[in-house]
This record gives structure tokens, sequence and C-alpha cells, in this order.
């Protein structure tokens, strides 16, 4: 009696908060249980948000009259008049995503039809969304989450998911801001902004029927968050963003940097700025922060340990310091040895800012060209030392440039050192909101010196007016030097054509008719595509096919013999055509040449 008298004092003297965050843990703990054990489900669902409700009640409680710890933080905090640079943004970027997503680039990526062929099976009501597909072990939440827009405006089709997808790099450029903002004053995180959307391979990227810019989208929001909570010191914050970093393990994978990048930097302020965070609230702050993590990533590592397997082969790949990893990158490289394919990742990484190699993904081979413009390259090393100088001295150092500091050589030693393949473009797009930080502050700097060369009664009226001109004049001629890069990729494929792109159009304006049947007359002895097997050659032409509509990939030796019932179109290459062209004559008189590439590497004959 005297036991069950002292249980009911202590529990009357818990907060709510205690209260709300050991039931909402018990339940989430409860919800993965349930998920390990029958997978997906409305009960798993329940009882999983339900926890995430009752965890999240529990931190808001807790943090409830916290102050704002950092210097400066009225300067970069967001409000209500930020609106006005929001809407400027999406004003300026819309045209550039937007416009005529469907044919520019007119190169279609053999990537962008498979990842297209998976977001229309995996956006099914049997799939389990937080589970992983059999794309390569990848998350499956992208594909069931871009494959259920499209299919709402009418199918997945390379006009939907195009738009799907640049769209979010539109809302990447917002929540850039939001993010930036809370480390930059109002003009300065807005060029920075600019400097995130208008780099080129972000622009062409977010154009393609992707899915890869879905993780710097969840990076910046979870960042944005995390950084708000570490300055108000609100513990609500600290796990919504330790949640939405969670979100980032359901993602293209290095996005999933996104929780490391500020475990690290915590641990980095705990050594450089003991004056304002001890340590106790830096532990804090990653307990809480790992807390909104494990909530909402534990499904899909739960789905990882039942099928390790399927992402593990996948995975191991990507590392230099796996031997999967270092035989890759010798066959990418095409290096004698795995030490000199090592060793010209290490140096593609360390360039990384100025050097002009193209994207070794192959999703957007822009050759000629880097990641980084020339300018924003020198912008970023200048940014760098200037860092840097200011961290070095404690009179100087801010969280902010502590932040981008570590989040960029964080993901630059990653990068060079870690990953293969480097530089991959798509990875490296998680980079850009901590270079587009650094390289506006070298801007700034640049501006404050040409301010300090005017004469003084004119440095005094209008020196705060001329360095915000320098600024938006130097941002605006890297964007659009950024649009001019992206648009010679762009006017490459309308000048060259392409094979799937072409190929796939060709096949799209016919799929209204059931009747109409596609034939590909190509074998390994005659390639049509550029690469593949004639299994994928089948899916890249079948996909914009409709459902009805026959695809068939024959070898010409067969399909030239065989009666076939119009209309139809058969693809060949020049070669075919030259060596099958009496027979092709003969067995198709009323048949039309197309030229599906301009110079008239790939035909298509057509008959009614």
């Amino acid at each position: 009696m005297n036991v069950f008298l002292s249980l009911i004092n202590f529990s009357s003297r818990l907060r709510p908060s205690t209260v709300s965050s050991f039931t909402g843990t018990a339940i989430v703990l409860l919800s993965f249980t349930q998920y390990y054990l029958n997978g997906f489900g409305p009960f798993f669902l329940l009882l999983w948000i339900g926890g995430l409700i009752l965890l999240g009640a529990s931190f808001w409680n807790m943090g409830r009259g916290r102050v704002v710890p950092l210097p400066q933080a009225k300067r970069t905090s967001f409000s209500a008049i930020d609106a006005i640079p929001l809407v400027l943004l999406i004003g300026f970027f819309a045209p550039i995503y937007l416009a005529s997503a469907y044919t520019v680039p007119f190169q279609v990526n053999t990537d962008e039809v498979t990842i297209m062929l998976f977001m229309d099976r995996l956006s099914t009501d049997t799939v389990d969304p937080l589970g992983l597909s059999d794309y390569f072990g990848f998350p499956a939440l992208p594909f069931f989450l871009f494959g259920r827009l499209a299919k709402m405006l009418g199918g997945v089709t390379l006009a939907h998911v195009r738009m799907i997808h640049a769209l979010s790099g539109l809302a990447i450029i917002a929540c850039s801001y939001v993010f930036l903002r809370q480390l930059l004053p109002r003009a300065a995180a807005l060029a920075a902004a600019a400097l995130v959307g208008g780099n080129h391979a972000l622009i062409a990227i977010s154009r393609m029927a992707m899915r890869d810019n879905g993780g710097l989208l969840v990076e910046v929001v979870a960042l944005a968050l995390l950084f708000a909570g570490l300055k108000r010191q609100s513990p609500f914050l600290l796990f919504v963003g330790g949640a939405v970093s969670g979100l980032s393990f359901y993602m293209y994978y290095p996005a999933r940097a996104t929780l490391i990048i500020w475990i690290v930097f915590l641990a980095t302020l705990a050594g450089t700025l003991r004056n304002q965070f001890s340590l106790k609230k830096i532990l804090g702050m990653v307990f809480i922060s790992i807390i909104g993590a494990a909530a909402v990533g534990g499904p899909i590592m739960l789905a990882s340990a039942k099928n390790p397997q399927m992402m593990l082969q996948y995975a191991r790949q990507q590392f230099l310091v796996l031997p999967e990893g270092r035989a890759l990158q010798q066959q990418w490289l095409s290096s004698a040895t795995e030490g000199e394919a090592i060793l010209q990742n290490i140096k593609n990484g360390l360039s990384l800012f100025t050097n002009k190699l193209h994207d070794y993904g192959y999703i957007y081979p822009n050759y000629g060209h880097g990641f980084f413009d020339p300018v924003s390259g020198i912008l970023v090393w200048l940014g760098l030392g200037v860092i840097v100088l200011k961290v070095s001295s404690s009179r100087t150092r801010t969280a902010q440039d502590i932040f981008a500091l570590t989040g960029l050589l964080f993901l630059w030693f990653v990068f060079s050192f870690l990953t293969t393949k480097t530089p991959n473009y798509t990875r490296l797009l998680i980079l850009l909101p901590f270079a587009a930080y650094v390289a506006v502050r070298a801007i700034g700097i640049i501006a404050e010196r040409i301010s300090l060369v005017l004469p003084e009664r004119m440095r005094e009226k209008r020196g705060r007016f001329i360095s915000s001109a320098f600024m938006a004049v130097a941002t605006c001629t890297i964007v659009v030097w950024n649009v001019a890069i992206f648009w010679d990729f762009a006017q490459k494929g309308f000048i060259e054509g392409d094979d799937v792109g072409g190929t796939g159009r060709y096949v799209e304006a016919r799929a209204h008719n059931e009747q109409y049947a596609f034939y590909l007359a190509a074998s390994k002895h005659y390639p049509y595509y550029s690469w593949g097997e004639p299994w994928q050659w089948d899916a890249w032409m079948g996909f914009f096919a409709g459902p009805s509509q026959k695809t068939t990939v024959t070898p010409p030796e067969e399909i030239f013999s065989r009666p076939l019932d119009p209309p139809y179109t058969i693809f060949m290459s020049k070669a075919v055509f030259g060596n099958f062209a009496d027979i092709i004559t003969h067995a198709h008189p009323q048949g039309k040449l197309h030229h599906i590439l301009p110079d008239g590497d790939l035909l298509a004959l057509e008959v009614k």
C-alpha cells in the first residue's frame, strides 16, 4: 500500500511535458515493433503519428519562456517582411525552372525513364512507402510521392514528373532563403538564396524527371529549423528539425549527411563558443535532435535491417574506404590501378570549386563546365579565407560563420576522400547552401572594400546603397552566367538531338492511337541506343507508349521479313537502313522516313 501511495505521489509531481515525452516515446517504440512485425498499415501509422505528436507536444511545453542567446539575432531572424524577398525569388526563378520543361532539356537521360517507371510501379496502395524499393535498395518514399503527385495530374509522364521536380526546385530556393535568413541579414540572405537557385546544376537537374533534389529540400528545411532552435534555445524547434532530418533517410542518400553536419557543428561550437554554449546545452541539443531523427527515421532503419543486402550492395560501391568502392572507382575512371583512381578522385574533390570537370554521375554531363561557374568558385575560395580568419579570433567568430564553415568543410572532405565518382553533381547539390553563404560573405567583403575607396562624404551618404547595389549586380551576373551554362547543355540537345528523348517524344506523340505499334530493329550487333541491353531499350521506348500499344525489340534480320499490320513505326540506326535498304523498300513501300537525330544516324520508318 505504501509503495502504491509513493507511486501516486511521484506521478503527481511529474511535469506534463515529462509524462507526454515518456508516453510519446513508448508509443513510437510500439509503432516500430508493429512495423517490424507486420509491416506498413493503418494501425502502425496511427501509433507512429500519435507518438510523434505527443513527443512534439512535450518539447513544446518544455521550451516555453526560452530566450534568444545569440548576438545579432534580430538581424538574422525570419519575420513577416521576409515574404517580400520570397515572392521576388519565386517570381524571378519560376520561368527559369518551369518554362518549356517538357522540351528543355531535349535530352532525356536513361535514369529519367527508369525512375519514372519505378514511380509508376511504386505509387500503388500495395507498396510500403516507408520501406526499400528494388531500385538499388533506394527508399521507396520519393518514388511513391512523386508517382502519386504525377497521377493526380493525369499520369506518370515526362511532362508531369519534370514539372513536379521543377516545383521542388522552386521550393528549395524558398526554403534556402528561410534557412540562410537565420544566418545572414535580409539582403545577403536574398543574394545567397539566389546563388543556390541560380546554380546551373540545380537548374538542369530540377528540370529533369528525377527525384534527386528532394534531399536538398529536406536538408535546408531541417537546418533552418535546427538553427532556429539553437538561436531560441527551443526544444520544440530542435525536435522538429531533427524529425525533418530524419526524413532525409527516406530521400536520396547524400541527404543523410544533414544530421551528421548538425552534430559536427554542435561539437565545434562546444570548443569555440564555450562562453555562449555550455557542454550541457550542447549535449541537450544533440540529444533532442537525435530523438527527432530517430523517431521519424526508425521505419526505414528497420526496413534496412530486415533486408540489409538490398541496400548494402549499392551503398558499399559509393565509398572509397570499402573494396567495392575502390574497384568501382578504378572501373569508372579506367585507371591502371586502384591507387591511381583514388588519387584522381581526391584531386577532383579538392579542386571542386574551380575545376571544369563534368558530372561523373552522367546525369547532367555538360562538358567544358564545372559544378561551379568560375566566379562563384573564386568567391568560395575567398569567402573561405575570410571566414577562417574571423573564426580563428575569439572576438570575431560567430555561430553563423562556424555553421557554414563546418558544413562546407565537412562535405568537401567527404566528397574528396570518402565517396566515389567525384564530382557527382546530384550528390554535390547538398553542398550549395553552405557554398552560397561563403560566396556571399566574399561579395560583402569586396563591397566593403569598394565603399572604402569612395570619398568620405559619399561613403556616409551612399556607401550602404553602393554596397547593396554591388551585391545585387554581382549576384545577378552569376545567375545569368549559370543560366547561360545550362543553355549550352540545352542547345546541344537541340542541335545534336538525343536517342532517348527523340524516340520517346516521337512515340508519345502517337500514344493516343491504341492500334499503333512500335518496333525497334536493333541487336547487340546493330545497336540503336548509345548503351544498354535489348530489354532496357524496350523499356525506354515502351514507357512513352500508350498502355494498350505494342512495343517490341527485334533483330533487323527478322523484323523486315515479317508482315506487320499498320499503323506502325520501325526505329532503326543508319547502319541498319544501309544494310537492309532493298528489303525495307520492298517490304514497306508506303513507309515514310523520319530523322530521330538531325544527322540521320537514327531513323523512324512510319507506315500508316
